[in-house]
């Protein structure tokens, strides 16, 4: 017997992995901390320093944000310097990355999309 699977982009040739990020609000945070200690990652969105060097969630917080922004062209540090009264607004927020590798991942992402300001699938 055969499986056969969608492969959405290289990387799940390498890792058959995928994983979604989410923003979220810290009421929201507590339902994620002890699902599964290995595929869920939360952090706490700290000052504009932070997000500075935090650009692994640059299209995350400008599509938040509805800021224009292109990672091939622009400095990130520049475009929160420019914006930082919107970056300023993301303070005390929560980031929840969720990976798949649990049984009810999908459940899972499915209420954290019901829950999240904001999300980005990634590989």
């Amino acid at each position: 017997m055969k499986f056969i699977s969608a492969i959405q982009s290289f990387s799940d040739l390498i890792t058959n992995s995928s994983s979604e990020v989410f923003l979220m609000h810290p009421d929201y945070v507590d339902n994620y901390r002890n699902i599964s200690d290995e595929c869920i990652d939360i952090c706490a969105i700290g000052d504009l320093d932070w997000i500075k060097s935090h650009s692994e969630y640059d299209e995350l917080f400008c599509n938040y944000l509805s800021i224009k922004y292109n990672w091939r062209t622009d400095d990130w540090d520049e475009i929160v310097d420019n914006n930082s009264e919107e970056f300023n607004t993301l303070k005390g927020l929560y980031i929840v990355e969720i990976e798949d590798h649990f049984p009810t991942c999908e459940e899972v992402y499915d209420n954290a999309r019901s829950e999240c300001y904001a999300s980005e699938y990634w590989h």
